[in-house]
């Protein structure tokens, strides 16, 4: 995909994941224009990584486009918000044509949403506010883990000494 005009970079989870998959996919996510969600029967019923991730999209106003797996059905989908109006279905037969089709629809869909008018500009100085939130959010919980984790270390050890 990154080869194509128009798309400048793609993230794929299971190929650029680095650390801690929640800091990745909160910084991979932000800097998406548009998100491309592979929904199989894992993804959809199994998987708390890709619930987090449609969630972090949710919340910064990326849209999603479905991409329907051969294992599951568009009713399952549509009750985590996703919509085959706005999704395709995978065809790995016809995989050359599915990807010239999802291509395209790409390129429609960016040409429908004007990402950079001047409400999205204002909304984006928002979403960086919100983005640096949740971030400085995550280390402070992430600091009280440790935190918790070093008392009860220092009880246990206090009362080996007892």
């Amino acid at each position: 995909m990154e080869n194509q005009k128009e798309i400048s970079q793609v993230f794929f989870c299971e190929e650029d994941l680095a650390g801690n998959i929640d800091e990745w996919m909160l910084d991979a996510v932000q800097k998406c224009q548009l998100m491309l969600f592979i929904g199989t029967r894992k993804s959809v019923l199994n998987s708390p990584d890709c619930a987090n991730e449609l969630q972090f999209a949710d919340k910064f106003s990326i849209p999603v486009i479905p991409i329907k797996g051969y294992d599951i059905d568009w009713p399952d989908l549509a009750e985590i918000n996703l919509s085959r109006e706005l999704g395709l279905e995978f065809d790995k037969e016809n995989f050359n044509e599915f990807f010239i089709n999802l291509y395209q629809y790409i390129l429609n869909f960016k040409q429908e949403i004007d990402l950079m008018d001047k409400e999205g500009r204002q909304k984006g100085v928002t979403d960086i506010y919100e983005r640096f939130r949740l971030m400085l959010d995550e280390t402070i919980n992430d600091i009280k883990r440790k935190i918790d984790d070093l008392a009860e270390r220092i009880t246990k050890l206090e009362e080996k000494a007892n």
